[in-house]
């Protein structure tokens, strides 16, 4: 689980635009719709997913 949160953190520090980051965002959310977590580990994620988003917008 903390490698997926790193990962997340990755990419968003990784995409440098707007719509970079929007992409990123969708990916993800594909991505942890698809897999085969629980649902509340997908909860988990996806709580992340906003805060890491958070603090993107706040850094750029």
């Amino acid at each position: 689980m903390m490698r997926k949160r790193r990962m997340m953190e990755i990419m968003m520090r990784m995409a440098r635009t707007k719509s970079d980051v929007d992409m990123t965002v969708m990916h993800l959310l594909s991505t942890i719709s698809k897999s085969s977590l629980s649902s509340v580990e997908k909860k988990v994620l996806m709580n992340h997913l906003k805060d890491v988003q958070k603090q993107d917008e706040k850094n750029k």
